[in-house]
């Protein structure tokens, strides 16, 4: 199962829909972190991975990971921003060291089928 967490609901779909292209896996979008945080609770054993936006209103996405990290610290989770620059280096005023990879938006299709295939394997 992959959880995605943004607060704009176009990008919630597009990274849904590049997931679904080449995993079966089930993906569970939010447009809240409150939310997230509550699934997360109940199904961490069932998470495989988290795609988290940065910066949203109600919490940004380090703060999001760490959190969620705190309740099942195996899940890999990763931070998605335009505030990353070419060298996939976080240009932002907090680092983030409890994500466990960062990719920048908007994403090229490679790039996230790359992050897909180091984090959940070969695609079906």
């Amino acid at each position: 199962m992959i959880m995605v967490i943004d607060d704009q609901q176009s990008v919630l779909n597009l990274t849904k829909t590049v997931i679904n292209h080449s995993y079966d896996s089930p993906v569970h979008i939010f447009l809240s972190p409150n939310k997230a945080i509550d699934f997360f609770k109940e199904h961490n054993q069932d998470v495989n991975l988290v795609i988290s936006d940065l910066e949203m209103p109600d919490m940004n996405g380090c703060e999001l990971i760490e959190s969620l990290k705190k309740i099942n610290p195996n899940v890999k989770m990763g931070l998605s921003s335009g505030c990353i620059n070419k060298e996939g280096e976080l240009m932002y005023e907090h680092q983030c060291p409890k994500a466990d990879f960062l990719v920048s938006k908007p994403f090229e299709l490679y790039v996230m089928q790359g992050i897909l295939r180091t984090y959940l394997g070969e695609p079906k």
